[in-house]
């Protein structure tokens, strides 16, 4: 994110503005391959980061709840509800009030703000890893995917229990059953 800030702040990390007029008669400069450059690879650099916090996130906030109790279900039920509740306010922020200070103040304010909101979370993550539980990895995930595939495959012809509740271990007596996808 400071990369992507910083095309947008240093003068020469950019090319020369435009007119719509210029634009249209193809008269721009356009931007050379270091400027190029760096642009992509701050793009490349943000799909990474999202890549591998975005999934992590959910699993390890999962992590935070020992799950032994109807209380401790219904806390991370809450988890997941705030944490989602917390997604869609960042994307409504991001679409409306980062899109007005990109448009109407500036591209350096418009990327500033979540690079300095970025930066703030880290701290405050960081501030917090005394307090985490941290669970250790077991196995591995392709075996027990494999695993998975393998169990769907051999079990495909198993007739299905007559009481859909009897599919499930935990109580979801809020899901809705259908014949649908069987």
């Amino acid at each position: 994110m400071v990369c992507l800030m910083l095309t947008a702040m240093v003068p020469g990390l950019t090319p020369e503005p435009c007119s719509f007029t210029a634009r249209k008669e193809g008269m721009c400069e356009v931007a050379s391959k270091g400027q190029l450059t760096i642009l992509y690879t701050s793009l490349v650099l943000m799909a990474i980061g999202a890549g591998g916090l975005r999934p992590c996130s959910y699993a390890f906030g999962a992590d935070q709840f020992k799950q032994e109790t109807e209380h401790d279900l219904k806390q991370l039920q809450s988890f997941f509800n705030w944490y989602y509740v917390g997604v869609m306010f960042a994307l409504l922020m991001s679409s409306t009030l980062l899109a007005y200070l990109q448009l109407e103040v500036s591209w350096t304010w418009g990327f500033g703000v979540p690079t300095a909101l970025m930066a703030l979370s880290i701290i405050v993550f960081l501030s917090g890893s005394p307090l985490y539980t941290y669970v250790a990895p077991s196995g591995s995930p392709i075996i027990e995917l494999t695993q998975v595939a393998v169990a769907a495959f051999h079990k495909r012809n198993v007739p299905l229990p007559s009481d859909p509740s009897k599919l499930h271990l935990a109580d979801v007596s809020c899901l809705v059953h259908t014949p649908q996808f069987t």
